[in-house]
């Protein structure tokens, strides 16, 4: 039996119309680069960044109560103390979470109420 090496992408949603405001977050705020979305999934909507070996696709829909929900993507970085810079200078919440196994982390959420975690060494 083949066993699972990695996880190729993770998907979030945002509402419709809000492509400018993920481009804008995905790609400004948090440095991801946007890459093409296959001719064949255009139609959908999407929206895709590159994530080191791994790819974040963002869906648009409506009527999903992203804020009310624990799920979320953690995103490994080297210079938590940058990364608090950075995300606290573009008026986000940190919200600090417990450490765990020589881990810091927080959680801060974009702009459609999709938490995310920023985990890094201690």
């Amino acid at each position: 039996m083949s066993e699972i090496i990695g996880i190729h992408h993770a998907q979030v949603t945002a509402p419709k119309g809000s492509g400018d405001e993920v481009r804008r977050f995905y790609g400004t705020v948090l440095g991801l680069t946007e890459i093409s979305v296959p001719e064949t999934m255009t139609k959908y909507g999407l929206i895709w960044f590159q994530c080191g070996p791994s790819q974040l696709h963002v869906g648009q829909e409506d009527g999903i109560e992203r804020a009310k929900t624990g799920a979320h993507l953690a995103y490994h970085v080297i210079d938590m103390k940058a990364w608090r810079a950075r995300l606290s200078q573009q008026g986000l919440e940190l919200v600090e979470q417990p450490k765990i196994a020589g881990y810091d982390r927080f959680h801060i959420h974009d702009p459609f109420g999709n938490k995310i975690e920023i985990i890094g060494p201690e």
